[in-house]
């Protein structure tokens, strides 16, 4: 210990009823016999700024969480509470979903959760009535968002070995500017640098005509040399592509499909390689031909990028 230390804890030892701020007052140490170089406080002032930017950093580590990608599906870790208990999961963020929902096996089996009731919702991808729960808050990213409606659903009995536990929808994304790093694979709710200037991607919001659900993301891309809407559905398997532009699948394969609506089973599907071209951001895939009236684009074409889904000004910020 040099000099300097040991004067110091000694002299906090004698006069234990000085206040904290007087041991850094010059003049009162002096008085003391306590000398200090004159880089001392240049010093201390060092170490309480550094100390401040390991706090914000350590602060900002604790705000990232890790993205796991499950086939197309972004899997994030998260916890949610009910009647006083918290139960950590890990989640599907899902833009095709506008509130959160939870398999209902795991809600009975793992949480002990049984519910009657019911609600009636307006999505073309399920019954007029749902279960549903109000969540008393769900953590994610070192955030906590209050009384959450939650659908249960039986994802375990539709989708099989490919089911969710717990999907996170647009009430809780909507809340934030969350941005998806997926470089390095990393989901915060911290905006990307403004040093890089990003592509934006508009989009369209529900209305009856055009919107399967409630914070449909609608968002313009060009297949097949024809422009269009398309849903952006982060829990889509595929990517897919409607008939009624004029596509016609170049092969036909049988793979295992589901929905909300239909368990999972061998369906024979129509499939084409094309370009797609999401505001200059082009990419080429294989796309599913559908019958629906609208396709689907996932997360594929921001693979290798940083983007933000901005709810309030209704757009995608991609920075590559």
């Amino acid at each position: 210990m040099n000099w300097q230390s040991y004067s110091l804890c000694y002299f906090i030892m004698k006069q234990k009823t000085l206040s904290i701020s007087s041991v850094f007052d010059k003049k009162h140490l002096y008085l003391h016999g306590i000398h200090f170089p004159n880089n001392y406080y240049t010093m201390i002032s060092r170490s309480i700024s550094l100390l401040s930017t390991l706090i914000i950093s350590a602060l900002s580590v604790a705000a990232q969480v890790p993205i796991t990608m499950k086939g197309h599906w972004i899997s994030v870790g998260s916890s949610f509470s009910y009647e006083g208990k918290t139960f950590p999961v890990n989640a599907i963020i899902d833009t095709g979903f506008t509130y959160c929902a939870i398999d209902s096996t795991f809600a009975v089996d793992s949480c002990g959760i049984i519910i009657d009731n019911e609600k009636e919702v307006y999505n073309t991808g399920l019954q007029n009535k749902v279960r549903y729960m109000t969540l008393s808050s769900l953590q994610l990213s070192g955030k906590s968002y209050e009384k959450l409606y939650c659908f249960i659903l039986d994802f375990r009995g539709k989708f099989k070995e490919y089911a969710p536990k717990f999907i996170i929808g647009a009430n809780v994304l909507k809340q934030e500017l969350w941005e998806f790093d997926l470089k390095n694979f990393i989901l915060s709710s911290q905006s990307a640098s403004a040093n890089s200037k990003p592509i934006y991607i508009p989009w369209k919001n529900y209305n009856k005509k055009d919107s399967p659900f409630l914070d449909a993301i609608l968002i313009s891309a060009i297949i097949d040399k024809k422009k269009g809407l398309y849903l952006f559905d982060l829990g889509s398997r595929f990517n897919e592509v409607s008939t009624q532009i004029g596509v016609i699948p170049t092969e036909y394969k049988l793979i295992e499909r589901a929905s909300c609506s239909k368990a999972l089973s061998l369906q024979e599907t129509g499939f084409l390689d094309d370009e797609v071209d999401v505001s200059g951001i082009k990419y080429k895939t294989k796309l599913a031909v559908t019958d629906e009236n609208i396709g689907t684009l996932n997360a594929d074409f921001l693979q290798g990028t940083r983007f933000i889904l901005n709810y309030k000004k209704k757009r995608l910020e991609v920075y590559q």
